[in-house]
C-alpha cells in the first residue's frame, strides 16, 4: 500500500485516532507510523501512552498494510 492510497483508505473509511508519520509521544489509544534509520516502525499506544505491539518494517509499503489493519480495529 503507498502513502496516498493510505490516505484515501483512512478518508474513506473515517479511521482516525493515528500519528501520521510522526511519533506519539505521551498521546493515549494512538496507532502510529514513523521512520527511523532502521526502516518503517508501526506501534501502538495504551491508555497510559506507553508504546506497544512494535513492529519494524524495511519496506514502507508493508508498514502501511499494517497502520491501516491497526486503525481499522480502533474503528
Amino acid at each position: 500500500m503507498t502513502r496516498t492510497e493510505a490516505l484515501a483508505t483512512i478518508e474513506a473509511e473515517s479511521l482516525g485516532t493515528h500519528a501520521w508519520f510522526g511519533f506519539p509521544e505521551n498521546v493515549t489509544d494512538r496507532v502510529a507510523i514513523y521512520q527511523t534509520p532502521d526502516g518503517w516502525v508501526v506501534v501502538n499506544t495504551d491508555e497510559r501512552a506507553v508504546q506497544g505491539a512494535i513492529q519494524t518494517f524495511t519496506d514502507e509499503d508493508s508498514a502501511l498494510d499494517l497502520f491501516v489493519r491497526r486503525l481499522r480495529l480502533y474503528k
